[in-house]
């Protein structure tokens, strides 16, 4: 890849992402050295065209290439060696990106930037203009999926030097971090720890908390910790509707599916105790993954690393990360930004 020069100015061809500095009108077709470059590929053959690279001729005013520029032709040289000759109209300074995100609302996002800007540049473009709730993004990874997965690194690259078409098609992934809502919990439960902590005292009954991500589309995987529990019945791990009763014990809210940890059963929507996983002891970690696939979604369950199964399949719209919590001292850890096991 050809390096370029300060003041240079990087344009596409004829839809191709590639280097090239402002062609000049009318170049002289005896530049010195033109010869040898002939030399260099005595066949003639001509190269594939994202190949081709433009250098800057010393001209007093450079041609502006804009969409109303002049379509005559202009000499170019190329990276190979030799000149061509090619319209003005066919150099653009921008390329089209479509980039399609699977997270918060699944859609398709349309971007146009310089064909010189780096990888950071439309990150930022991404997270400022187009994706929801950026605040709460910790990782973003952009993919080219043609031929050989490849990722657009976000250090000092570029996008021309990925070779991307005009209109190429990426992959957008995205994790997000959130923490347990002090705005939607029952009044005994008390937030610490940059509300990563939820500690449940007195003898209220069972009481819930919720996270501060609504979940509707993607991957999604967090873990909590048990730092300590009476009976057990007294916790409940999973996932609910924003709408839940929070003073309700989840098999009478209709709006819970989750994990009974230290009595190894789940309960969902039915409000059915089932047997279901490993029964859970104070220290364990328990995991949860949340797949949505085509609008559907599946729950599971891990206990210190091993899977419990799927808990629940064919789960539609909007849940969110929630903890029950029974009477008694009660208290629990989260990582919202946990790594999933290959289990």
């Amino acid at each position: 890849m050809a390096e370029v020069k300060e003041n240079e100015t990087v344009y596409t061809v004829a839809g191709y992402g590639i280097v090239i500095s402002a062609p000049s009108k009318n170049a002289s077709n005896s530049e010195p050295g033109a010869e040898e470059k002939k030399q260099e590929n005595p066949s003639n053959e001509q190269p594939p065209q994202d190949k081709i690279e433009m250098k800057e001729e010393k001209v007093e005013k450079p041609a502006a290439v804009s969409n109303d520029c002049d379509p005559s032709m202009v000499k170019v040289q190329c990276r190979w060696g030799g000149t061509v000759s090619l319209l003005s109209s066919q150099c653009k300074k921008k390329i089209k990106l479509n980039i399609k995100t699977y997270y918060g609302s699944r859609k398709r996002i349309t971007v146009e930037v310089n064909i010189d800007a780096t990888i950071e540049v439309l990150r930022n473009l991404l997270l400022t203009e187009h994706l929801e709730s950026p605040g709460t993004i910790y990782n973003l990874r952009l993919l080219y999926p043609m031929g050989t997965m490849q990722e657009l690194n976000v250090n000092n690259s570029t996008i021309e030097q990925y070779n991307l078409p005009d209109n190429a098609n990426l992959v957008l992934l995205v994790q997000s971090s959130f923490t347990w809502d002090p705005n939607v919990k029952g009044a005994d439960i008390k937030l610490s720890n940059n509300n990563l902590t939820a500690t449940k005292a007195g003898d209220a009954d069972y009481q819930t908390v919720l996270g501060s991500l609504q979940l509707s589309a993607g991957r999604h995987y967090w873990e909590v910790k048990i730092d300590k529990y009476g009976d057990e019945e007294d916790l409940f791990v999973g996932i609910a509707r924003k709408e839940i009763n929070l003073n309700a014990i989840p098999l009478e809210t209709k709006m819970f599916w989750g994990y009974m940890v230290c009595g190894a059963k789940k309960v969902g929507s039915d409000g059915v105790l089932l047997d279901y996983g490993y029964q859970a002891k104070t220290g364990d970690i328990i995991g949860v993954l949340l797949e949505y696939k085509s609008g559907m979604a599946t729950l599971s369950f891990y206990r210190n690393g091993a899977k419990c199964g799927v808990a629940f399949g064919n789960l539609t719209g909007t849940f969110v990360p929630a903890v029950c919590m029974n009477y008694g001292d009660i208290q629990v850890s989260l990582d919202p930004k946990a790594t999933p096991p290959y289990s």
